[in-house]
């Protein structure tokens, strides 16, 4: 599948990204599946790869993908592929209370480094 997604074929991988709509966070975690996703971040239009994002930053699982080996790297794709929030068209959105409960969530779990590069990737500050 991997090899489709590279092929950037807009309307194959919104049917890809459609059938894998809700499964994010689990494929993040797999050593396989975690490379397809990365790819979909990577060689998707803008706004189908926000809402892969966007899947994940809601996720309860978050702060759990980000400490899988696996994860990890979706969640460092993610942050290379994400946009500065404009206030007039956002590309990507989480809600500021959202981010502070992952951020105090990530606090007792010591992984406060990766909340940070995330709100300032995204936030521009």
């Amino acid at each position: 599948m991997q090899h489709v997604v590279k092929m950037k074929i807009p309307r194959v991988n919104a049917e890809i990204m459609l059938q894998l709509q809700g499964r994010y966070a689990q494929l993040s975690m797999n050593k396989h599946a975690s490379n397809v996703v990365e790819h979909l971040l990577e060689f998707s239009e803008e706004k189908d790869a926000a809402n892969i994002i966007q899947e994940l930053m809601y996720t309860q699982n978050f702060l759990r993908i980000m400490q899988d080996p696996y994860g990890n790297y979706v969640v460092q794709r993610a942050l290379q592929n994400c946009k500065v929030i404009q206030s007039s068209t956002p590309i990507f959105f989480v809600s500021v209370d959202h981010f502070f409960k992952i951020w105090l969530n990530a606090l007792t779990k010591g992984l406060l480094f990766i909340c940070r590069a995330v709100f300032t990737k995204c936030f521009q500050l």
